[in-house]
């Protein structure tokens, strides 16, 4: 129900931090070359939030500090896959579940609050998708779980000349929450999350 407003606004965020992250072409002068602002996190969430603002500033056509369900409709048709019809009854669906206060409208506060729990949903997909790519470079056989021999595998490959199939064992013994012999990849995750 909420997948064409989640990639409608994922969309309009990522460009939006894609021309912060871009490097601007400024003069160089002692005082912007003295001063990093890029490493300054709480500087970098308060542009990305200033520029979110932005955003909603756009979609909110008439000013009033509320996205209706015609501003949304209107914001569907226009980035395109939706028909008029369609675009109105998905607007309708996103304000039911989006407005927090029940007034009909997705104010500003609803809007940040979606965007900062999809960016970290973002986040944790794409650790999700770093995490998978390591376990895979274990798991040779593709059958979802890493064995003792897997691992002896791989450890053999870093330079552990001396990692016995036993060793192995027990290093998975230690992180195998089932007790299966195996390390799947939730076990994987929880590992690499502690």
């Amino acid at each position: 129900m909420l997948h064409s407003f989640t990639t409608c606004f994922t969309f309009l965020y990522r460009k939006v931090k894609s021309l912060f992250n871009q490097k601007r072409t400024r003069p160089k002068n002692t005082f912007s070359s003295t001063l990093d602002f890029s490493s300054t996190s709480s500087f970098l969430h308060m542009k990305v939030t200033s520029q979110l603002k932005q955003v909603f500033k756009v979609i909110d056509t008439n000013g009033d500090g509320k996205l209706s369900t015609t501003e949304l409709s209107k914001m569907l048709t226009c980035l395109g896959g939706y028909n008029k019809c369609m675009a109105a009854k998905e607007a309708e669906s996103m304000v039911k579940v989006l407005d927090f206060n029940g007034d009909g409208f997705v104010d500003l506060d609803d809007f940040m609050v979606f965007m900062n729990n999809n960016e970290k949903e973002d986040e944790r997909k794409d650790k999700d998708d770093y995490l998978m790519d390591a376990f895979l470079v274990f798991d040779t056989d593709n059958n979802g779980l890493i064995s003792p021999k897997e691992l002896q595998r791989v450890l053999l490959i870093l330079g552990f000349d001396n990692c016995s199939v036993r060793e192995c064992k027990l290093m998975i013994k230690g992180v195998d929450k089932n007790g299966d012999g195996f390390v799947d990849f939730e076990e994987f995750r929880s590992m690499m999350n502690t």
